[in-house]
């Protein structure tokens, strides 16, 4: 993607470097995000070295508030900076407040939260760039990837959040290695969100990753027989799970049922 110069403020510092909108491949097509941006950051000013230079003479608590007011030289080479939607001020500033409740988890399973800003005469804030692929470019997942994503999964709704479009691969990242402890899983966009009572916080966490693993079955068009939510009927089902066809919705009615000895369970069941 063509590169753009960009400039804008973090607290009160100014941060310069070149910009471009993320783009991702799904489906063999190229879809972007407008209001989303990789900036790649500029650290060659005299400002950002004094700045530096003073924190490491500080002491501790004097280096955090120096960090808190001048952000822009302590950040990475390359980060990620959205602005808000058209229309969006609710969700904008739900996302925002989302990533201070998940503050123990920022740079672990959700990207760290570098502040709020404006950025093409749009409020915006800046997060960090974890990288890595996106949970559809993924061919297989395999046990690792699949631990993995369930501990993400379950960090995440243990505080009380639920992604709400879990069909959006696109959502879920992986960065690292492709296996070991390099490779971790990073959930993105809170825009949209429910909240999780904390009696359902098991059931929720099981149905998320049985939805992002559905998701990515069917991404890869790969068959998969699957736990149904509650809002499926028994007439949507057999023996408790639903088949995903090849090209579901192009036919008004259900799947057969599987033939005989077919394996049903293959993610399994939870009880509440």
């Amino acid at each position: 993607m063509p590169e753009e110069p960009c400039k804008f403020w973090l607290g009160w510092s100014p941060v310069c470097g070149f910009s471009h909108t993320i783009v991702v491949k799904i489906d063999d097509f190229f879809h972007g995000w407008p209001n989303v941006y990789r900036v790649r950051v500029e650290h060659n000013g005299l400002f950002d070295s004094a700045v530096r230079c003073l924190a490491r003479f500080l002491p501790g608590i004097f280096q955090s508030q120096i960090r808190r007011a001048f952000p822009g030289p302590f950040l990475p080479h390359s980060v990620i900076v959205k602005t808000k939607k058209p229309s969006w001020d609710e969700e904008f500033e739900n996302e925002i407040a989302l990533y201070g409740k998940l503050g123990p988890l920022q740079g672990c399973v959700v990207p760290s939260f570098y502040g709020r800003t404006r950025f093409q005469n749009e409020p915006a804030f800046v997060i960090e760039d974890v990288g890595g692929r996106h949970l559809g470019a993924i061919e297989e997942v395999d046990d690792d990837l699949r631990d993995k994503l369930r501990s993400a999964v379950e960090a995440l709704v243990s505080f009380g959040i639920e992604p709400v479009d879990t069909n959006n691969l696109a959502n879920v990242l992986v960065a690292g290695g492709d296996s070991g402890d390099d490779r971790r899983v990073f959930m993105i966009d809170f825009e949209q969100t429910a909240n999780v009572e904390p009696e359902r916080i098991k059931r929720v966490a099981e149905n998320v990753l049985d939805d992002l693993l559905y998701w990515h079955n069917h991404y890869h068009k790969k068959p998969i027989l699957r736990r149904p939510s509650a809002t499926q009927t028994q007439e949507d089902t057999h023996g408790g799970f639903r088949l995903w066809p090849e090209h579901w919705g192009t036919s008004p009615v259900p799947p057969p049922p599987p033939p005989p000895g077919a394996r049903l369970a293959t993610l399994p069941v939870v009880n509440d």
